[in-house]
């Protein structure tokens, strides 16, 4: 659980194949709130042919690393920070077997270094990271 009040209680890593190419991080989220829409119908919309929408992302990350242009990025750094987190959080919750207390603000576990020692991992020399930026 969280500061702001979600709770992810189940997290499931969805694969890709050949056949179909959904990837990402299904979570289920307790304590929050998601409004319903209703929509009416409107006019059919053509498929368009377009890449696919993982190859597009990640080719966009790729260029924008190339071209050192972050704002070229197709996502925002932040949105992107804290969606991934999200899933990161549901995975240490299940490697350590127990719930969580996760503080927003400073991005640590509350009274949890073992649950804190899954934030980051052991870089190998010569791609060391420095403990503070």
């Amino acid at each position: 659980s969280s500061a702001n009040g979600y709770e992810v209680f189940w997290g499931e890593f969805i694969p890709g194949s050949p056949e179909i190419t959904p990837e990402g991080i299904s979570n289920h989220v307790t304590n929050a709130s998601f409004p319903k829409r209703v929509y009416k119908p409107g006019p059919v919309i053509k498929d368009a042919e377009t890449p696919s929408d993982v190859e597009s992302h990640f080719q966009n990350f790729i260029d924008c690393v190339r071209s050192r242009r972050w704002q070229d990025l197709h996502c925002d750094i932040l949105e992107g920070h804290m969606s991934t987190t999200l899933a990161h959080l549901a995975n240490i919750s299940y490697r350590t077997g127990r719930k969580l207390t996760f503080n927003p603000h400073s991005e640590r576990f509350i009274g949890d270094d073992d649950a804190n020692s899954y934030l980051t991992r052991q870089y190998r020399h010569p791609y060391v990271l420095p403990e503070k930026i």
